[in-house]
């Protein structure tokens, strides 16, 4: 999977903290890509 040139926002860590972020943030950035989650392994793979 590539990564996009662009994002509103970029957050590092997909563990509960980063995923809660980014499902409250997708209340306002409503299009496709404007989220980015990155994780190094899996997303909540320590939880």
């Amino acid at each position: 999977m590539s990564l996009p040139t662009k994002a509103k926002v970029v957050i590092v860590g997909g563990g509960i903290h980063g995923l809660s972020t980014a499902w409250k943030l997708s209340e306002t950035y409503k299009n496709p890509g404007d989220i980015v989650v990155l994780e190094k392994k899996r997303y909540c793979s320590r939880s």
